[in-house]
């Protein structure tokens, strides 16, 4: 009987040119750990904010200044003034002189035949409040009843303002409005309050904006990305500056004691980016973005900023 002989291989650990597989291997892998490295430098980079300003160890600087007057006791509660989106210039979204609580009681409704978007504004007894559809409203804060009435024929999306006797409101295109419809002029507008009789009105791009009124100017951002300052009393333009993208945010005044100089407003884009602009000029001043996911780019900032304690606090739709 034959006997089968063990068989044993032995593989050459050299290649033909004579390199060790081994050498080629470690080769291979340090230039994958490199790759690797270099690739998530990149992401990180793409994931930080840019232009980011600002101190975590230096004392917030508190500003004292206000925009309203402060009520008397002697308003009642359902009267107070809230004379704008945000309360203040700042959008503070805080009346320190309103004092209230659970439980609350209905005192009226007012049935303002549509959707409403964004709220009323409330000042010398008057509410004022705009529905989707572009009608206009001013009611009487106390009791709900309607004192005025103005149908725009253009959509709405935004809080008016109101400051020494005047209302002031922004409007998109003409209505329906279709979603993902950019095209069409809105208008700004001051209207007596007191009587609704159109003071003056200034034809725009559309309009998302809740405009802002302070120290004698109205300021808007328009659908096109431009910010729009024009003269409270008789709408004529103090100035335009364009930013990135299309704005559906509301501009947001910072004061001299919150930005250490001139006065700013601030106000976001679609793009991704908030902008400091000289309340005077226009001039931009500073710019801050927000994440960048890996290149898919930069989400809006639909929502409005709050300036107070010398920061800038504004949310974005990337969460």
């Amino acid at each position: 009987m034959k006997l089968e002989q063990p068989l044993l291989y032995c593989a050459s650990v050299t290649q033909r040119n004579g390199h060790p597989r081994w050498r080629r291997i470690l080769i291979v892998g340090a230039a994958l750990v490199v790759l690797l490295s270099i690739g998530g430098w990149f992401a990180y980079a793409r994931l930080q904010p840019t232009e980011i300003g600002g101190s975590t160890t230096e004392e917030y600087i508190a500003s004292t200044t206000t925009t309203t007057t402060t009520p008397t006791t002697t308003i009642a509660p359902i009267a107070m003034p809230w004379p704008t989106y945000g309360f203040d210039a700042g959008r503070t979204h805080w009346n320190p002189s309103l004092r209230h609580r659970p439980p609350y009681t209905q005192t009226w409704i007012f049935h303002a035949l549509n959707l409403l978007e964004f709220p009323p504004v409330v000042a010398d007894g008057r509410l004022f409040v705009a529905n989707l559809r572009g009608h206009f409203f001013a009611v009487d804060a106390t009791t709900g009843k309607r004192l005025w009435h103005k149908p725009t024929r253009h959509c709405s999306a935004a809080s008016p303002a109101i400051a020494d006797g005047i209302v002031y409101a922004a409007f998109m295109q003409k209505y329906p409005c279709a979603k993902g419809d950019f095209s069409g002029n809105g208008f700004v507008v001051a209207w007596d309050a007191a009587t609704g009789r159109r003071i003056w009105s200034v034809e725009t791009p559309a309009l998302e904006t809740s405009p802002l009124v302070v120290d004698g100017a109205v300021y808007v951002g328009g659908w096109d990305g431009t910010v729009f300052a024009f003269d409270a009393k008789t709408g004529a333009s103090l100035w335009k500056t364009q930013t990135d993208a299309q704005i559906t945010s509301s501009p947001t005044y910072a004061d001299a004691t919150q930005t250490g100089s001139t006065p700013a407003i601030v106000i976001g884009t679609n793009g991704g980016s908030v902008y400091s602009l000289d309340a005077k000029t226009g001039a931009v001043r500073w710019r801050a973005q927000s994440n960048d996911r890996l290149g898919s780019g930069r989400e809006y900032f639909y929502a409005t900023a709050t300036v107070a304690y010398g920061r800038v606090f504004i949310g974005n739709t990337d969460g």
